[in-house]
């Protein structure tokens, strides 16, 4: 039997696909250039710039710190049944914290482990991110060799599952557009606002995740850059990944 009349050819499929996705992105981009130029434009009308906060702010205000044993029991010996994802950085699990709360428990790998003190600050300049578009911080974990960071868990996966998961619905346009906006104002609140501020090196579908709601939350800031208010310099931090 011959295919039917509606079908097409796989590279015609492909290159759909393709032409969706690469649309999504610039959409993303176009949509970040936007929100920079109104921010930027009100402030010049303004005359005046927000708020810095303290360079100095205490570690351990807002997160908690966790012992290995803690998060070992919270996922299960960090069974590979509540794995969430991994990449160079290491892995990230599912985890149940003794409060009941669920988290994503990211655990460093050897070779992208620090010092006690560059991670201690690693970890204080995440804690100062909060925003609704943004993977929040919520503690971490200093043991011998281990580093380990403690997020929100965000329920609804990643766009890239929901765009290319096996049998998933297609997302209409209107759901893509607020993906897209929310993505956006998360990358210009790290782009401008934060302090020192933080450039995503790696922004992508797999790093975008989506509450029930299909809000987004931009996640992954394993290697973000942090520019100086000049922009002459700019720094490299290895800070862990969704994957």
């Amino acid at each position: 039997m011959g295919h039917a009349p509606s079908s097409l050819p796989p590279w015609k499929l492909a290159l759909i696909v393709g032409i969706g996705i690469g649309g999504l992105i610039v959409l993303v981009g176009v949509c970040i250039s936007v929100i920079l130029y109104r921010r930027k434009r009100r402030r010049l009308e303004l005359g005046s710039y927000p708020p810095q906060r303290p360079t100095g702010m205490a570690l351990g205000l807002s997160q908690d710190t966790f012992t290995y044993e803690e998060l070992k029991i919270a996922t299960n010996g960090f069974s590979n049944l509540n794995l969430l994802g991994q990449g160079g950085f290491g892995y990230v699990h599912r985890g149940v914290l003794l409060s009941g709360k669920v988290v994503a428990i990211k655990q460093l790998k050897a070779e992208s482990r620090q010092g006690e003190r560059e991670f201690q600050a690693e970890v204080e300049i995440i804690s100062r991110i909060h925003h609704r578009h943004l993977v929040e911080l919520i503690g971490y974990c200093i043991s011998g060799p281990h580093r380990i960071l403690v997020y929100e868990f965000v329920p609804n996966s990643t766009l890239e599952f929901h765009l290319h998961g096996k049998d998933r619905p297609t997302m209409t346009w209107p759901m893509r557009m607020k993906i897209a906006l929310g993505s956006a104002r998360g990358l210009a609140y790290l782009h401008e606002e934060c302090n020192p501020k933080i450039i995503h090196r790696d922004i992508k579908t797999a790093n975008i995740l989506l509450e029930s709601n299909f809000e987004a939350k931009v996640a992954d800031f394993g290697l973000a850059k942090f520019a100086s208010d000049t922009d002459t310099h700019v720094s490299t931090r290895v800070m862990g990944t969704f994957g």
